[in-house]
């Protein structure tokens, strides 16, 4: 999400060799515009604080209120950022497969919730099992069985909607959080990706492995009347998930 940077002053302008409705339509540096600009802080100190980015490096503007527009430092500080920014996606970030991770997903769930309960908006939820996964590690390796993890986590991001939440639960399962769409359409995404595997699977090392998953799919509409909490809308389309293994596996279940 890109933020703009909304204000410099006249000091500030001359510091950048710029004008003030140019500096006002600068876009935040894209990589890290999700983590830089949220907000601008005042300090309770006399001094100004503020993040500009200009040519790819984001700098700290301080400037002392009580010297007017005669004084004012930049400090680079693009170093530093990088690191709070590395830090903080490695806190939401599965490690081996690059998705998300359990503790952004509860996250991102209960900001839907409470979203849904403000406006009545929608989401839906798909849980993912990988089929028979012991059977891949125990045939090909664990080191195999770590390469179809990453080949599952790359598909559904390649597969799937740049906005909808890909989330590595744990071991060979992962959920999908889709913003804005109904269960039916949900599935029909999950079905799609379920047939491409099955025709395509992975090859690792030469060697060609076939995987297939179960999933249940679920949405926020579905699951209203049952107890509040997100755990319990992440057991019901478990649950679901579930009736597919018996009933077979390599399906989708919408309920």
């Amino acid at each position: 999400m890109l933020e703009w940077v909304s204000y410099v002053n006249s000091l500030g302008s001359q510091i950048l060799i710029c004008g003030d409705f140019e500096f006002t339509c600068l876009y935040a540096f894209t990589a890290l515009s999700h983590m830089i600009f949220s907000q601008i802080h005042i300090a309770k100190t006399w001094e100004e604080v503020k993040y500009i980015c200009w040519n790819n490096a984001i700098y700290c503007c301080v400037i002392d209120l009580l010297m007017g527009e005669s004084a004012g430092t930049l400090h680079d500080i693009t170093k530093e950022k990088l690191d709070e920014i590395k830090l903080e996606e490695a806190a939401i970030t599965d490690k081996l497969t690059g998705v998300y991770n359990r503790h952004y997903l509860y996250e991102r769930l209960q900001e839907l919730l409470d979203k849904h309960r403000r406006d009545d908006s929608g989401f839906a939820i798909a849980v993912f099992d990988l089929d028979y996964f012991k059977a891949i590690n125990d045939t090909h390796g664990h080191i195999a069985g770590d390469r179809v993890l990453q080949h599952f986590a790359a598909t559904l991001k390649s597969q799937l909607r740049s906005y909808d939440i890909v989330v590595r639960f744990g071991g060979e399962e992962f959920i999908v959080v889709f913003t804005d769409i109904a269960k039916e359409q949900a599935a029909q995404l999950c079905n799609r990706i379920l047939a491409g595997l099955i025709e395509t699977g992975v090859k690792i090392a030469e060697i060609e492995i076939e995987y297939s998953f179960t999933c249940g799919v679920t949405d926020i509409a579905s699951w209203d009347h049952q107890p509040d909490g997100i755990d319990c809308l992440i057991s019901y389309a478990d649950d679901l998930l579930y009736k597919g293994k018996t009933n077979g596996r390599k399906q989708v279940v919408c309920g």
